[in-house]
């Protein structure tokens, strides 16, 4: 279904960009016209690795420093439960997934 269409990967930052480059590999092997990445920060190290495997990717914090925690760069972080994600999911008209 995804053959030939523009994908959207949305995370809530990137550390060290091995889970995201797991699931542009997992991407590729289905074709998709286009695939860009748009994550709010990530360590210019991680943004520079992740780009040259994607059309773009939209970063507005990128962070130059040595240790880098995605956490780090929100003012109130915590892990958002699983019922919360597919509560705001399910509000959209698009989509509707049972767990």
């Amino acid at each position: 279904r995804i053959q030939k269409k523009h994908i959207f990967i949305l995370d809530d930052g990137l550390a060290s960009g091995f889970t995201m480059l797991a699931a542009i590999n997992m991407i590729k092997k289905y074709n998709p016209e286009k695939i860009y990445i748009a994550v709010p920060t990530a360590p210019l190290r991680t943004v520079n690795s992740i780009k040259t495997e994607v059309n773009e990717i939209i970063c507005p914090n990128i962070r130059e420093v040595l240790r880098f925690a995605v956490a780090d760069a929100y003012k109130n972080w915590y892990d958002v439960p699983e019922s919360e994600v597919l509560e705001i999911i399910n509000s959209s008209k698009f989509y509707n997934i049972e767990m």
